[in-house]
């Protein structure tokens, strides 16, 4: 989802009779605006996709500004495009008002002239009735547009990071056309990297640098990653016995660990960093939880690594990370856009599918062989590798937290891995589990424990690059709903052995 954040600077200096009449040329300023996008994309929308601009946008105000919201998927310009039109339209009303006391000072209570700043982000919002049953948007994605916005002053537009690559990477050359701010803190300790749009043939934009964010860059080119045609899979366009009978038969071959794959680059990729984790049993959970002794009565394969954003874009299409580097690992992912995901490799590579999406409610069946998430049990274990220590070193040896992570995520691998060479177990980003979260687990002894059989939020493990040392252990667990994306939340994936 797109986000674009306006506001007006200098609202608060005007009386309140001219602050009435500026929010009214505001507000007309916003529908003059989506029309004109309308109209912009009228070819695409009719004959491609039934969408409809204005009936289809999220339009809602905010005190002396409003959040916009643009859900259409193939349209990445769409919200530059609309503060394009929205700067031009205030900039053409202003000249008309020939007041020079509003130009010299920004505002004035003698006509409705204003200034705009603007924020732009891109991600997942969430839609709710607040309690005048209004409908409201919030989430990650309209807070950093917002705060960005902040950083603006009149006739300045800036995008988060994220919003900036989902951009420069759909729009040859558009990367000319910005400014970059690096590591700019931005909120609860977070630094991103900011780019202020910089078209000067852009009406009623101040391309001025923002000298107090230090001393800007260019832009770095936008790397294209080509990929094989087979490579992009979109979960949901086939079902389990379409693409049994549409998929040509692939290339096959074993790896080390016995496993029939492709040779198709990303299983390749994949494949080599299955690390097979043997059979065994150990001592599962903390005073908290209660402990109970559990077995895992075969070996499995679990990566060495999370899933890195260029494995993910590869498969999926696209990468929703916060933190943008082909290298880092995914996050911003749901549980389920992590099914989906090990859903889509399952058939690139022929295998049996884990997760049944047909029901309203994901099923997860562990005796398929396809690619899935870990179970709880087989996290700790793997993440204990024999040991019984809570970390399997030095916390800054072996994990990215608050402490070291400069408020980012870092490229997988970088930290020292356990004994069984898994990488990034702690810190960097929690993981998500396969089980459903329950407070307590059962007593007494258990075979392949995989949790309980509903609920309603999923498991998470490791701790991530934001977390307090405390959080940062084998034994640390958390919950989300299976819906919640969040930057400090990724996977990695496992399957059953065929040995």
């Amino acid at each position: 989802m797109q986000v674009v954040f306006v506001d007006i600077v200098a609202y608060s200096k005007r009386k309140t009779h001219a602050q009435v009449k500026v929010i009214d040329a505001f507000m007309k300023s916003l529908e003059e605006a989506l029309s004109e996008t309308a109209r912009q994309y009228i070819e695409y929308t009719h004959k491609n996709v039934d969408l409809n601009i204005r009936r289809d946008v999220v339009l809602l105000p905010a005190g002396d500004g409003a959040a916009i919201a643009f859900p259409f998927e193939g349209l990445h310009e769409m919200h530059l495009s609309f503060s394009r039109h929205l700067f031009r339209i205030v900039d053409q009303a202003n000249k008309q008002s020939n007041c020079d006391f509003f130009r010299e000072h920004g505002w004035c209570d003698c006509h409705s002239a204003f200034q705009l700043r603007c924020g732009i982000s891109e991600g997942k919002l969430i839609l709710y009735k607040d309690l005048n049953s209004n409908y409201n948007i919030a989430g990650d994605t309209v807070n950093m547009a917002a705060r960005v916005m902040g950083l603006a002053g009149g006739g300045q537009i800036i995008f988060t990071e994220r919003g900036y690559s989902e951009l420069a990477e759909l729009v040859p050359g558009i990367d000319k056309q910005f400014r970059r701010y690096p590591a700019i803190l931005i909120k609860h300790n977070v630094k991103i990297n900011l780019y202020q749009y910089i078209d000067s043939n852009q009406p009623g934009i101040d391309v001025s640098c923002l000298s107090e964010l230090g001393t800007p860059e260019e832009p770095e080119p936008r790397q294209k990653v080509d990929l094989p045609a087979v490579a992009v899979v979109r979960p949901e366009s086939l079902t389990t016995s379409q693409s049994a009978v549409s998929r040509p038969a692939p290339e096959r071959y074993r790896d080390g660990s016995g496993v029939i794959v492709t040779s198709n680059p990303i299983l390749d990729e994949l494949s080599q960093c299955m690390v097979m984790i043997p059979a065994g049993e150990f001592l599962m959970g903390s005073d908290q939880t209660g402990q109970m002794q559990v077995e895992i009565s075969r070996p499995f394969l679990l990566a060495k690594y999370p899933v890195t954003q260029a494995l993910f874009k590869a498969v999926v299409g696209k990468n929703p990370s916060r933190f943008i580097a082909i290298d880092k690992p995914i996050e911003s992912v749901s549980w389920n856009d992590a099914a989906a995901f090990c859903n889509a490799v399952s058939r690139v590579a022929g295998l049996e599918l884990v997760y049944d999406t047909s029901a309203e409610e994901v099923v997860c069946d562990l005796s398929k062989d396809g690619y899935r998430l870990p179970t709880e049990a087989e996290w700790e274990y793997a993440c204990l590798a024999g040991g019984r220590a809570v970390s399997y070193g030095p916390i800054g040896l072996v994990a990215w937290y608050n402490k070291n992570s400069d408020g980012q995520t870092h490229p997988v691998g970088a930290k020292a891995p356990n004994s069984f060479t898994l990488c990034d177990m702690l810190g960097n980003v929690w993981e998500w589990c396969g089980d459903w979260f329950q407070k307590k687990y059962p007593t007494g002894r258990q075979v392949d424990y995989a949790g309980p059989t509903s609920g309603l939020e999923r498991v998470i493990r490791g701790g991530s690059w934001s977390d307090l040392p405390d959080s940062i252990s084998s034994r640390s667990r958390y919950r989300k709903p299976p819906t919640a994306c969040e930057a400090t939340v990724g996977f990695r994936v496992a399957r059953r052995s065929r040995n």
